[in-house]
């Protein structure tokens, strides 16, 4: 190794043990390879713990002390000799006389390419069609699944596709619009609880990935071409669980409240959304997110529980648009 490597990381030691050294009186340039800053009651073990930190942060790398003797860990000569060693691996040595070390060389990635076939010839024109024979019968299930269930809704829509499997409960208080598209593995359901005769009602274009739940006793109301990723949860009511004497399944519902969602919302992965929450128009909910309350158009919502951290494009919604509720269909 170098002397300029050693005396570099001396420079670094000697910069984070300043002030103690201050205090007592010890200068550092006057200080031999031999002094022991641990066992001169410089630092302690927790010292020696920040000591190590503040070294790997200011040189940008994490060392080892394993083939170290105890013994020498805590004196300032091994100790600096041993980490410029580490320094010169990781960075391929020191500029001659420049006291500065080099940044740690970017580490690569190894990637292997998986063992495959080139498909060509007649198993490429196999494989398209069948791919596209595939593609056909799943769509066209989930549409003649569609066109034989439409008539047990309060309302549903042309070009409406419920994509199998689905859970389904309640449906006849249900008003699906057009062009709505439910992905596979969604649970819809509403309640024998509430006054309104439709409890769940979603707008035109409205999009769900799959592996959504809309469970309503009283109201939620989606607009036009609102888009949600995978595993979307939304409720206006809450499971009752105060009575120790019977399970929570047995207990019932509450804080039973509408929810509504407005027109061109995006709702990210895994969100929640809460009794009574109202989310704006055009606004956006970021994955893993728990909406509870109202979030107002064109934002940025992120958290548990959700809080808007950007608002955007405010210039385009008039002080009209912001009242106005979400469209869906009558």
């Amino acid at each position: 190794m170098s002397e300029a490597a050693v005396d570099h990381v001396r420079e670094v030691v000697l910069e984070h043990l300043g002030a103690r050294l201050e205090a007592k009186g010890l200068v550092p340039a006057d200080l031999s390879d031999e002094y022991d800053f641990v066992g001169g009651g410089l630092i302690d073990s927790f010292g020696l713990l920040e000591l190590i930190g503040w070294v790997e942060t200011k040189l940008g790398l994490t060392l080892d002390f394993e083939h170290i003797d105890v013994g020498s860990l805590t004196v300032l000569g091994p100790f600096c000799r041993h980490v410029a060693a580490q320094l010169e691996s990781a960075s391929g040595g020191l500029a001659a006389g420049s006291g500065e070390g080099e940044a740690p060389k970017e580490w690569e990635v190894a990637l292997t390419a998986p063992t495959s076939r080139a498909a060509t010839g007649l198993r490429r024109t196999i494989g398209r069609w069948s791919l596209a024979f595939h593609t056909l019968v799943v769509r066209a299930r989930g549409k003649l699944f569609s066109l034989r269930i439409a008539g047990g809704f309060a309302a549903f829509g042309s070009h409406t596709v419920l994509q199998l499997p689905i859970r389904l409960s309640g449906e006849a208080r249900m008003a699906i619009g057009s062009d709505v598209f439910v992905g596979a593995g969604s649970w819809l359901q509403t309640l024998d609880e509430g006054n309104s005769p439709v409890a769940i009602e979603i707008g035109d274009g409205t999009s769900f990935a799959g592996l959504c739940i809309l469970s309503a006793a009283q109201s939620i109301r989606i607009g036009r071409r609102v888009s949600f990723a995978r595993n979307v949860y939304v409720a206006d009511h809450a499971h009752a669980y105060d009575h120790s004497s019977a399970p929570i399944m047995d207990q019932g519902i509450t804080d039973v409240a509408p929810v509504e969602i407005g027109d061109g919302a995006w709702i990210g992965e895994n969100v929640v959304i809460l009794p009574g929450s109202r989310i704006g128009h055009g606004a956006a909910i970021g994955a893993n997110s728990v909406v509870n309350g109202d979030i107002p158009p064109f934002s940025l919502a992120l958290g548990s529980p959700a809080r808007v951290i950007r608002r955007f494009a405010a210039a385009a919604a008039p002080a009209e648009d912001v009242a106005q509720e979400p469209s869906v269909v009558a």
